[in-house]
């Protein structure tokens, strides 16, 4: 499903489609995504498997891509072959949703923590949060499309309900959010990679967005390959944890999106470099599922060729260095770049919104960057942001092995 984003960012929009159309195919009856599906599932009866359901994040997920797939294309014809089941994707996000409009893992199942010390004892986790706010927020806005005024208006409704009760999961202290509700009643307020989702697209409070970026940029959190799962300072803190402190790809580049949109650009930029830096660790252009929180090296269980986390490089790189925000329903691409002064000249080519086909270059400077467009095809409003080019300090190539700073 994350894969679609980066495929949708390089083009192959038809691609995107296949593979939201390859979940729905396999929607639960009851409105459920499934998390994963073995190669073998064909030789068995998998729905009888709870394991390819067991995740509570990939349903509000699913919401959150496709109405991203719906800004990039402007696919009306997706949207309306596929409303009823996106429209049970909502419904059985209702099923977990507690009464202050938050969801629960007790009802849902696993989001951010599947194994290690944490395993059994998350009640709410903030990553599952951040997935619903955002698949609620595209909810709403595909059922405006639909004209379903009275399902966008409750959507709405529930959206600003969640975001106000995720604001007394923030801990002004130390500038972040709780990682998660135990469910033995206490909060468990460790610094944690898996908020950037929040963050970056939550549509939480400006103020705590940009001081949840800051503490995902700090060095407890932030190696330079990517963000650990848990701060160094973690009570249950393990660098090769596969939960408890290592590397993840696909968190960094939510991490790494949050950073580009809330003031912590040069940071964002780092871990693009290091994402970079990592693909070919593990095998020739490979990204390995997750790193140590200590080391560059791959993890002890880690697969080395995993989709998911190769995919976690264009979208940062897309949505937010490039600052790329398509939304073909209005007929609009909103370009707000964000390149480091010493970078020169960058050109994009071919970048597609609906049917128009957008190339750029763009020249980093300050205090704004200098933009050149071409489009073909419709005709398209382009909306240039006016972020100044930003400073990166000199970045070293990263030795395997080598530990972090």
């Amino acid at each position: 499903m994350m894969s679609a984003w980066a495929m949708q960012d390089y083009g192959d929009c038809d691609g995107a489609r296949a593979a939201l159309e390859f979940l729905l195919a396999r929607q639960r009856d009851d409105g459920k995504i499934m998390h994963e599906l073995t190669q073998s599932a064909a030789l068995l009866d998998w729905s009888k498997y709870p394991h390819g359901y067991y995740h509570a994040d990939t349903t509000p997920l699913f919401l959150y891509s496709a109405a991203r797939y719906l800004r990039q294309t402007g696919d009306r014809a997706f949207l309306e072959q596929y409303w009823p089941q996106l429209e049970k994707c909502y419904r059985f996000c209702l099923t977990m949703a507690d009464p202050d409009g938050l969801l629960s893992n007790e009802k849902g199942g696993a989001a951010a923590v599947e194994t290690g010390a944490l395993s059994g004892k998350v009640r709410r986790d903030v990553y599952l949060q951040g997935v619903w706010l955002g698949g609620l927020d595209g909810f709403a806005q595909m059922a405006g499309w639909m004209n379903k005024a009275p399902l966008r208006a409750e959507a709405v409704e529930r959206l600003a309900k969640g975001r106000e009760a995720i604001k007394s999961w923030f801990v002004p202290a130390r500038g972040i959010f709780a990682f998660a509700e135990l469910n033995d009643g206490s909060r468990y307020e460790a610094n944690s990679g898996w908020q950037g989702f929040l963050a970056a697209f939550g549509g939480v409070d400006s103020t705590m967005a940009r001081r949840t970026a800051a503490s995902l940029a700090g060095p407890a959190l932030a190696t330079p390959w990517g963000t650990r799962l848990f701060a160094t300072g973690s009570p249950s803190y393990n660098p090769l944890g596969y939960n408890d402190g290592s590397v993840w790809p696909f968190v960094t580049a939510q991490a790494a999106m949050a950073m580009f949109l809330h003031g912590q650009e040069a940071s964002g930029y780092r871990y693009l470099h290091g994402m970079a830096q990592a693909t070919g660790l593990s095998g020739a252009g490979f990204i390995s599922e997750y790193f140590s929180g200590d080391r560059f090296a791959e993890g002890p269980r880690a697969v080395p060729h995993q989709l998911f986390s190769s995919a976690a490089l264009i979208h940062p790189l897309v949505g937010g260095m490039l600052g790329l925000e398509p939304d073909a329903m209005q007929n609009t691409l909103r370009i707000d770049a964000r390149i480091p002064c010493q970078a020169g000249p960058v050109r994009f080519e071919n970048y597609r919104v609906g049917q128009s086909v957008v190339s750029a270059e763009i020249f980093p400077s300050k205090p704004s960057s200098v933009m050149q467009f071409r489009n073909t095809g419709p005709i398209l409003l382009i909306i240039r942001g006016d972020s100044p080019c930003i400073d990166v300090p000199p970045l070293k190539p990263l030795t395997p092995g080598q530990r972090a700073e």
